[in-house]
Order: structure tokens, then C-alpha cells, then sequence
């Protein structure tokens, strides 16, 4: 990929259409916390959350990656337990109730193509599709994310290769 704001970089689809394509970067901190970001909201001085780099679009807007059983109020359902939401009464309530079990990330901008224009890079060979995961986005290390799916897209690559050759 020439650009190199996406060298190994793992992103989440979160929309995909005819209109074009949605995703944030899951693979990139910005080092800020989020009771930097957010001073008002006083609670979030005892925790550690940082903030994540979701893409290049928009990077003022937050948006935040929720795991959880039930489906968030003001949430858009994305894979499995994973939901994605923009809202601030959101994150107070997840702030200030946390249930057992669920856990968000925030991320700052997102990334987006054009009609077609996801389409033409993956055909370019730009960008490795896999099928997501929840550890990726909830349980890794960001430095270890990119290395771990390119370990999978290879190993798929190779079985799918002996499987042609017998």
C-alpha cells in the first residue's frame, strides 16, 4: 500500500454497501487517555482507558467498539457481541454501570472508501481479508494484532495451495 498511514495496519469493517465502506483502525494507540480527551466525565480519572487512532476521516469524532451480550441502547451491531456506537450517553452509562463481561474501546476518526473503491485495493492486493475476531479487538496488544493475522492469511494461503496441488 503506498499510503503509509496503512502500512500494517488492522482495520474492522463496520459498514460495508454500495456506498462505499466503513472501518476503524483496531492496531494503532494514540499514546492520549481518555480522561484527557474527556475532563468532564470524572470517573474516567480512575481508569486507565487511551485512546485508539481509527482512521484518518474525522479524527474529532469518537467512536467506540463495545463487547457485550445484550445489545447497547443507541448501538449498531457489528459481529457477534461486538456493537459500535458515537454516543456520549452511551459511554457515561458504560462509564458509570459496567456489567460483568463487557468492555468498550474508543477510537478516534474512522477510516472510509468510496463506492468500489475497498473493492479495487483488495483486488490490488492492498489489503488481506479475514473473517473478524473479538480477541483481536479486545484481548491483544496492539503491536501484536498485524503480526498474528498475517500468520493466519499466510497459513490459509498455504493450505489452500496444497489443496490445488493434490
Amino acid at each position: 500500500m503506498k499510503d503509509p498511514r496503512f502500512a500494517e495496519t488492522v482495520i474492522l469493517l463496520v459498514e460495508y454497501s454500495r456506498q462505499g465502506a466503513v472501518g476503524l483502525v483496531i492496531n494503532r494507540t494514540t499514546g492520549v487517555r481518555l480522561s484527557e480527551v474527556l475532563p468532564d466525565i470524572g470517573k474516567l480519572k480512575q481508569r486507565m482507558d487511551i485512546v485508539y487512532f481509527g482512521g484518518p476521516v474525522n479524527t474529532g469524532q469518537m467512536f467506540m467498539l463495545i463487547r457485550s451480550v445484550y445489545k447497547p441502547e443507541e448501538s449498531i451491531h457489528i459481529f457477534k457481541d461486538i456493537y459500535a456506537s458515537s454516543s456520549r450517553k452511551l459511554l457515561q452509562k458504560m462509564i458509570d454501570n459496567s456489567a460483568a463481561g463487557e468492555r468498550f474501546k474508543i477510537y478516534a476518526g474512522y477510516s472510509g472508501w468510496a463506492p468500489q473503491q475497498l473493492d479495487m485495493e483488495v483486488s490490488r492486493g492492498d489489503w488481506h481479508v479475514l473473517q473478524a475476531d473479538m480477541a483481536s479487538i479486545f484481548d491483544k496488544e496492539p503491536p501484536e494484532i498485524w503480526p498474528e493475522l498475517i500468520r493466519r492469511v499466510s497459513a490459509q494461503w498455504v493450505m489452500s495451495t496444497i489443496r490445488l496441488s493434490d
